[in-house]
């Protein structure tokens, strides 16, 4: 009886065995790409959900809509001013106080188009957001209506 292994047994283990790690760091490499999009997505609907409480929560405090368009938003509350713009990254928020200025960033898709809107007859602004799907097809992504002015009169101006 002989004894160990004859080298096609042991080239055959090796295959197998190297065929076995190519798969296995296949399958981490395609692990991590699903959990870096999930990660992606969940921070851009923490930025979104941001977004949202942030606008709603200036519009109310409101005292008037200064200026409204496509990709801009003015709004006055009292001696401030906050103003939301389009950019490159995303909707640049910008409160300007006495001599002091805040500056606030919220990120969007790169193919995002946004519109400010106000609604006819009555206070409101509408922010939507669309984007455009992997065949060209423009879907609604965002939608945030506010009312201009709720709290502008309350006494502590920050009703929680």
């Amino acid at each position: 009886m002989k004894r160990g292994f004859s080298l096609v047994e042991v080239m055959q283990v090796l295959v197998l065995g190297s065929g076995l790690m190519v798969l296995a760091v296949h399958l981490l490499e395609r692990t991590m790409q699903v959990q870096e999009t999930a990660l992606s997505g969940m921070e851009q609907v923490h930025d979104w959900s941001a977004l949202c409480l942030q606008l709603r929560r200036d519009a109310h405090l409101a005292e008037a809509v200064v200026e409204i368009g496509s990709r801009k938003l003015t709004l006055a509350t009292g001696p401030a001013a906050i103003e939301y713009i389009r950019d490159e990254r995303g909707l640049l928020r910008i409160s300007r106080a006495a001599e002091t200025i805040e500056y606030q960033h919220f990120s969007l898709p790169a193919d995002a188009v946004i519109d400010f809107q106000a609604i006819t007859g009555s206070d409101r602004v509408l922010l939507t957001v669309h984007s455009l799907t992997p065949n060209n097809e423009t879907r609604q992504v965002l939608q945030i209506e506010a009312a201009v002015g709720r709290w502008a009169n309350h006494p502590t101006r920050d009703p929680q």
